[in-house]
This record gives structure tokens, C-alpha cells and sequence, in this order.
């Protein structure tokens, strides 16, 4: 599953600005959705998908002995509650361009990151995570992998899979939007960081 949403979008030409003007498409027809009442629980099979757009900042530990200044990061989650409180969360999310220095001299690199979780969002304020302005905590935990590309006079890229999860908090505006920032780690070869702030939309 891994492979196949690594082989759809790691074409940046396919994620920007194609992938992201189609999911912008959506923010039309979805948000008259959110103005109109619908059932506040998932077992109504119309309201457990969810597909949203997220950015931030992405912090690469050192490579190869290279130092890598941060980056913007972007990217986008869809997931499916399979209950209440839990889902299975997939994501994509790639970095913009930014300086790195090594033992190869000056140049730029971009990392992607794409993984799938089993996501827990635990209610605050109220008894149903999915009624209107209920504030939510987040958990994650699953695989993910990165790929990094690094240019100096040549190219130079490789990849790796590891441990990952994320801790976050939300707010569900409406029984099928809500908005949420979480802190992410992957454990691997390419060890990063990112906080990102997202926005999603269920149906």
C-alpha cells in the first residue's frame, strides 16, 4: 500500500500543483456540505472518510555528515474510522527546496515522507468526538517511509522505512470538518521531525 501511494505522488510534478488544486476542488462542494446537519456518530457509513490538506515545518537530522536547514513542508491525509475514536490514517507530504553543506560542498535537497497509521482521537469537552465544537487529542502510531534528494554537482538520493507517530490536538468544528496541528517523528535512516497544521473534511 506504502508502494503504491509512493509510486502515485512522488512525482513533485503530480503533487504540485496537480494533487493539490484537485484536492482544493473539493473545499467547494465540501464546505456547502458542512453547512447542512448530518448524523453525529460514525456508524453512519457516509461520515467515516475523511481527506484533508496539511503544511509546516520539517527538521532533517544530519546525513551522511551534511547539514540540512529546515524546510516548509506540504502535503496531503485521507484516513477511515472504523469506530468512534479509531482510524486508519494514510499520508503524503513533501518539503520545498532548502540549503544543505557537507563534505560534497553547497547545494539543495527536498524530502518526502509517506506512511500509514492506526489514529486515536480522544474527546475533551464533550462525550462524542464528532459532535460540533468538540476539542480532541490525537495520537498515532505506525510505518512510514522518506526519500531524500540531494543535489550537489550531481544528484544524489535514497530512502528508507521506519517507526512513526505523531501526537496532536483538534477541533471539530462541525460533525464533518475539523481543523488539527500535530508533532511527527520518524524513526529511521532519515530520522525528521515536522509540525504541521492541517485541515480535513469527512464524508
Amino acid at each position: 500500500m506504502l508502494k503504491n501511494i509512493k509510486m502515485m505522488l512522488k512525482d513533485s510534478k503530480i503533487l504540485h500543483p496537480t494533487v493539490i488544486m484537485t484536492v482544493s476542488s473539493l473545499f467547494i462542494p465540501l464546505s456547502v456540505w458542512a453547512g447542512t446537519p448530518i448524523s453525529n456518530s460514525t456508524s453512519d457509513s457516509t461520515n467515516n472518510t475523511y481527506i484533508g490538506l496539511k503544511g509546516g515545518m520539517i527538521s532533517v537530522d544530519n546525513t551522511q555528515r551534511d547539514e540540512l536547514d529546515n524546510s516548509f513542508i506540504y502535503g496531503v491525509y485521507t484516513g477511515y474510522y472504523f469506530n468512534d475514536n479509531f482510524a486508519l490514517e494514510m499520508d503524503y507530504s513533501k518539503s520545498t527546496k532548502a540549503d544543505i553543506s557537507g563534505t560534497l560542498g553547497q547545494g539543495d535537497y527536498q524530502i518526502s515522507n509517506y506512511g500509514a497509521y492506526i489514529a486515536y482521537r480522544y474527546p475533551i469537552n464533550s462525550n462524542d468526538l464528532h459532535q460540533t465544537s468538540t476539542l480532541y487529542a490525537k495520537s498515532k502510531l505506525g510505518f512510514a517511509g522518506a526519500e531524500i534528494d540531494r543535489k550537489f554537482s550531481q544528484s544524489i538520493s535514497f530512502d528508507d522505512v521506519g517507526i512513526a507517530g505523531g501526537l496532536g490536538l483538534g477541533w471539530q468544528v462541525k460533525p464533518n470538518f475539523a481543523i488539527e496541528t500535530e508533532f511527527n517523528m520518524l524513526s529511521s535512516d532519515i530520522d525528521n521531525k515536522s509540525i504541521t497544521f492541517g485541515t480535513h473534511f469527512q464524508f
